[in-house]
């Protein structure tokens, strides 16, 4: 039996599914239901706060997968924040310990734990210095030494992905849905600097494997605690993305580039004014070179990804469009 904390999200739902099709046993624990998933799944809804709970849900579980985090883009208190993202992974793996769960895989975020990358030092390998820009790249690095520490002083084995740019269907994600519905409808986009900066994004398929790879490769292939960078093979450039976007979707969407200093401006005072929900420190992201080496994850989980940025890019409009267009 496995358990999916925060089961109920983009990646949990995605995951869900993919066990579901493939028989696999396993129960969501996340303070909603997802509308996507079909009534016959359990999903026990409980907050990973409450320990009490949790370990009712975690009972006869031995890998739990931790996807349970606050998304970037809502507006809670910092302490808030802290208290789900940090002391609800310590809440997690002691009741993992506690449960006799042999395995925890955590979910992180490559780009929000590298941060600020020194130009040139791209790929990104898992020791690469680690230069968070908000608290939620804060969070997620405290939250990996709290795996780091509990493989240390317990038999529990931690394994921790970092995940790049994920794409696919029921994917809300600001930073996505804030560029791609304008221009699912033909309309301007803006670009801050030059669109140069170099990333990667995935298919949530491939993640749907790379999760199971974690879940399943053996304690003799895997380390007591092991962190891995997971991506697509693609390295594309800001422009080359939107480009990529346009060409899948027939967008006729035009697009403007602002310089850098007047697009943080801008952002700034969008942000102060609840215009959006994506936070101006992505800016900074956005502006740099920032792709990762998954070398580690094919040699030691024999992972790699299978779905260009093509196919992550056709179920992503295809949702959108169904959810956020056509209704």
């Amino acid at each position: 039996m496995w358990l999916l904390t925060g089961g109920s999200g983009f990646i949990g739902t995605n995951f869900a599914k993919f066990l579901m099709e493939n028989d696999y046993n396993f129960k969501i624990y996340d303070t909603n239901k997802s509308k996507y998933l079909p009534k016959s799944g359990k999903t026990i809804v409980g907050d990973i706060r409450d320990k009490n709970k949790l370990s009712e849900a975690m009972k006869g579980c031995e890998v739990v997968f931790h996807l349970a985090t606050v998304p970037p883009s809502l507006r809670l208190p910092t302490s808030e924040i802290y208290d789900i993202d940090v002391n609800g992974t310590q809440n997690v793996l002691a009741v993992a310990k506690e449960n006799n769960v042999r395995r925890v895989v955590f979910t992180s975020s490559a780009s929000h734990v590298y941060g600020l990358v020194d130009k040139g030092s791209c790929p990104l390998r898992e020791d690469s210095e680690l230069k968070p820009i908000n608290e939620y790249g804060r969070d997620k690095v405290l939250a990996e030494e709290l795996c780091k520490k509990a493989s240390e002083e317990t038999e529990l084995e931690t394994v921790i992905l970092r995940l790049s740019m994920v794409l696919g269907a029921y994917d809300f994600d600001p930073i996505l849905t804030e560029n791609a519905i304008p221009m699912l409808s033909n309309k301007r986009v803006i670009i801050a600097g030059n669109g140069g900066g170099k990333g990667q994004s995935m298919h949530v398929h491939d993640v749907n494997t790379a999760l199971l790879a974690s879940a399943e490769t053996s304690d003799i292939s895997l380390p007591k605690h092991s962190i891995f960078n997971i991506s697509g093979k693609e390295v594309l450039t800001i422009n080359e993305w939107i480009d990529l976007f346009k060409r899948v979707s027939g967008s006729k969407s035009k697009v403007t580039h602002l310089p850098l200093s007047l697009a943080k401006c801008m952002a700034h005072i969008a942000w102060k004014l609840d215009k959006t929900k994506v936070h101006p420190s992505y800016l900074r992201l956005m502006a740099q070179d920032q792709y990762f080496d998954i070398s580690k994850a094919k040699h030691v989980l024999g992972w790699e990804p299978k779905h260009t940025v093509v196919d992550a890019l056709k179920d992503t409009i295809e949702f959108l469009r169904e959810e956020c267009i056509n209704k």
